[in-house]
This record gives C-alpha cells, structure tokens and sequence, in this order.
C-alpha cells in the first residue's frame, strides 16, 4: 500500500487520505496508545495509594505495560518516520523532516507550558507537580509525560543524516545496541539522555522494517525464540515483593521489550482480526490528541472515589474511556471552529493564518 509522505505521521490526528494508510499500523497505534493511557492510570492511581486493596492488579498492569509500550512506540515511530520522510532508495527528504520537526518542537512547548500551568494551580491534586523553574527548563528537561515528544524530535534529527546509508545497516545495529545497552545503566534527565540512548535501537530497528520488511519484524523464527525468552524473563525476574518494576531492570528490559514488541507487531502485520480493529484503528488516527491530553484526565479521575465510585475496575473503565475519548472530542470541536492547527500542527496553522491575513488585506 503506498503512502502519502505529506500526511502520513505517527504523531497526526488528521488530514490523512484514507486510501494512503497502512491499516495495521493504524491499528497497532491505536493498541499502543491505549496501553500508554492504561499504564499512567494504573500508575497513578499506585503513587496516591487510591486503591489499596487493587494494589497487587495495579502493579501488574503496570509492570507488564511499561516492559514493552514505549519500545513498541519507538519501533512504530521509526517505521513511519522512514515511511513518511524518505524516497524508494532509503535518502530522507531532509526539507519535510525539519518541517515537521518544527511543528513538533511547537507542539512540545505548547504543551509543557498548558500542563505546568495546570500543574502548579491544581498542585494538590497531582502526583509530579511543577514550579515555574521547571516551565523554564523544559528546552533541557522535559515534564512528563512529554519526554517521548522530546526524544522523537532529536530522533528526527540524528536519523536525517546520511551517516547511517554510509556504515550500513549492520554497523548502525552494532552502534545501536551499545548505545541501548549504555542507555541501560545511566540515568540522566537532562536532554533526556538515557532515554534518547536507550530508544535509538528500537526507532532503528522500525526504520529498517519499513525498508526491508522481511528483516527482523518479518523473521518468524526470530520472533519463536524471542517471545519465549521474554516470557521466561518476566516470569524469573517478576519482584513478587512488588517494589520493582520489569522495565527498570538493566539489560534484562532490553530483551523483554524486544520479544514481546516483536510478537505484537506480528500479530498485528499477520491477524486480520488486529489489523483490521475499526476502535484500534480509530484511536490510532487520533494517537497524538490522546498522547498530549490523555494525563489530565487521568489525573481528574483519582477525584471519582471522592465522588462515590469506589470500584477499582468501575474507576479504570471511566477513566479508560474518557481518557481516550476526550481528546479525540476535543480535536473535532477544534476542527469545526477552525482551531485544530493551533494546537497540533502550531506552526503550519500560523504560516496559513498568515496567508490568510495577506489575501484578506
């Protein structure tokens, strides 16, 4: 199926040729961001201690989610930037990449700014709160969740160079794993190093599926001897104290996020019951509108037992859908009154509002 290099993004709620899209990456976006809303709830709902006797079905969900859900959303990244930026022959179109990566840039400040407003004034009702200082550094340091938006906009810079057509896909591999591998045992939130370290491997490993789709992703053995191993990981090095999470063990995460990644990308490329999931695909058409709003209605929902909604599952169900589905509200109403540019494509929506401003005058 081709691709509309124009409008075929990860991080887009609209403007697509419904004839131009993959279906099954549509799917496993709409997959991956509902674990992502899935993962922060049961999170959440953890650090503030709401359900106390959930504890133990919160620590699972979290430690099974966050073993494979940002990997997995690196690996479709990589994918999609290699599918929207680049020609047949592998060259990126370096003007497009800077384009969108100044929109998404854009919508990064945009954003950080709206949630640490939020943040210092409902300051009591949060679990990370935020001063002005941290408004102030986020060009260094980025407040979560927005960490993945800073990650992909240094991803589409690094991976714009024609260093990695010189070495090969072999040598980029090799420098991919050091580079997960010393990701693995460092800790530094500025500029977001480890995680830029860390992830590289997985958005690389998407890259070169998009470009050669029987290596790696498509290698079927690989993926009956990586899954087991992964499952055999958790099983092993699952803390039945409950303190520690999976995806924080040094290398060992390394290998779990890979074998589980694999397997659901599989699924999702070969199962016509996933890749052709109309909710999936519906919500994966709408993953940035839930990725950037999706944390301020969780937040709001540890509110519900105040209200008499006391059921750890009634509370994940409400909070599920409307985490989901606000956003997505959210983006029609901004299409209808004509302001969805402004906070998803920021700098797009000021070039036309200037053209507009010229013809008017």
């Amino acid at each position: 199926m081709t691709i509309d290099r124009k409008q075929h993004s990860l991080l887009s709620g609209g403007g697509y040729s419904e004839s131009s899209r993959i279906q099954y990456i549509d799917a496993l976006k709409g997959f991956s961001i509902f674990c992502v809303v899935l993962g922060h709830l049961a999170v959440g709902y953890m650090e503030m201690g709401t359900f106390p006797e959930a504890h133990t079905l919160l620590y699972a969900i979290r430690n099974l989610i966050y073993a494979f859900h940002m990997p997995l959303f690196m690996m479709i990244s990589g994918y999609v930037y290699s599918a929207a930026y680049s020609d047949s022959s592998g060259r990126i179109n370096l003007k497009r990449v800077y384009r969108r990566e100044k929109n998404l840039i854009a919508i990064y400040i945009i954003w950080s700014v709206l949630t640490g407003i939020a943040r210092i004034l409902l300051s009591q009702f949060v679990n990370a709160t935020v001063t002005v200082q941290d408004l102030m550094l986020i060009p260094v340091k980025a407040i979560a969740p927005y960490w993945y938006l800073y990650v992909l906009i240094f991803f589409y810079f690094i991976f714009s160079t024609e260093f990695w057509e010189r070495i090969g896909r072999w040598k980029a591999i090799e420098i991919c794993v050091i580079s997960c591998i010393v990701g693995n045992f460092i800790s530094v939130d500025w500029i977001s190093f480890s995680k830029i370290l860390y992830y590289a491997l997985f958005f690389y490993i998407g890259m070169i599926y998009r470009k050669e789709n029987s290596w790696i992703l498509g290698n079927r053995t690989l993926i009956l001897i990586s899954l087991p191993l992964a499952i055999l990981l958790i099983v092993f090095c699952w803390d039945y104290g409950q303190e520690v999470i999976i995806a924080e063990l040094p290398l060992i995460r390394t290998l779990i996020a890979l074998g589980i990644s694999l397997a659901i990308w599989y699924a999702f490329e070969h199962w016509k019951y996933l890749k052709e999931n109309r909710f999936l695909s519906f919500i994966g058409r709408h993953s940035l509108e839930i990725y950037v709003m999706h944390h301020f209605i969780t937040a709001a929902s540890r509110l519900l037992p105040k209200f008499g909604v006391t059921n750890v599952y009634v509370v994940l169900i409400i909070a599920l859908i409307a985490g989901i589905l606000f956003p997505i509200l959210f983006s029609a109403i901004c299409k209808n009154i004509g302001i969805y540019g402004f906070f998803f494509e920021p700098l797009t929506y000021l070039r036309g509002r200037d053209g507009y401003r010229r013809k008017v005058k």
